[in-house]
């Protein structure tokens, strides 16, 4: 049963639901309290902006957002923690002065700081990441030509990062359709979801070869009816790190931080350990 002090804001977007004043400054000040690990976030103030927008639609349509107990802020936990281990979250407060929007954005707080501690006392303030994935995985099937279309219109040079021509990168994905399909069949728990315009995808590792050269890749698959789920598209795993981390920590999987950013480690001989 839904926690009655959460708030159904989904028809809103962060601008229309609050008014963000000195935002750039307050990120920078965000970007101080999140944990060294999170090295990837801490790096440009445009991708821990879109991080937080992010984090915060995706709140909405999971309900998250969470009153305090007088009914006049909004807390946000944002899935990330501090040094110490506190987690961190977005405290919006009444707009009485600004715009129409009903609330502004007050900063960004430790969970254990006295005015979190003073509005919303004990109240569970959910992350993104306690959402239970939502699907049954039956079968995979590819539209190859969406994804090298994709590719083509978006710029992602796939074809450059591979090595291979539109027609063996065509020819690669398909010969791979039914091993795909079986092993994430079989290990279906290790789908990462990830936040992309709106809904949620899963993520899965594809190494595609070519003579002697190999790129490990991210395909981001798309549910489109019970248990049938769609190839999407083929990304970077520095494309999918950004999305994924919005849905949860990452911590223990597969694209995990240093393996996307630091180490070259395939990502199939990783899955063999495992």
């Amino acid at each position: 049963m839904r926690n009655k002090s959460n708030v159904n804001v989904y028809d809103y977007k962060i601008t229309e639901f609050a008014y963000l004043p000195k935002l750039e400054e307050k990120l920078a000040m965000l970007a101080e309290m999140i944990r060294d690990e999170e090295e990837f976030l801490k790096k440009g103030k445009k991708r821990l902006q879109n991080y937080f927008f992010s984090v915060f639609e995706l709140a909405q349509k999971n309900n998250f957002l969470v009153k305090s107990a007088k009914g006049n802020h909004i807390a946000l936990n944002l899935g990330v923690r501090s040094n110490g281990g506190a987690e961190i979250y977005a405290i919006f407060a009444p707009n009485n002065t600004r715009g129409k929007q009903k609330y502004y954005l007050k900063g960004f707080f430790k969970s254990s700081d006295n005015n979190v501690m003073s509005l919303f006392g004990e109240r569970h303030v959910p992350s993104n990441s306690q959402k239970r994935p939502d699907y049954y995985f039956e079968k995979l099937i590819f539209d190859t030509e969406h994804m090298v279309a994709r590719d083509r219109d978006e710029k992602r040079n796939l074809q450059a990062i591979t090595g291979c021509s539109e027609k063996e990168l065509f020819t690669i994905l398909r010969n791979k359709e039914n091993e795909l399909s079986t092993a994430i069949r079989d290990n279906s728990n290790m789908l990462i979801p990830e936040f992309y315009c709106g809904e949620i995808m899963y993520l899965w590792p594809v190494t595609i070869a070519k003579g002697r050269k190999s790129v490990d890749l991210v395909l981001a698959i798309q549910g489109k009816e019970k248990g049938v789920f769609r190839g999407n598209t083929l990304i970077t795993k520095e494309m999918a790190y950004g999305k994924a981390r919005v849905c949860s920590s990452l911590e223990g999987t597969w694209l995990a931080e240093d393996k996307v950013f630091k180490k070259k480690r395939s990502l199939f001989a990783w899955l063999k350990k495992s």
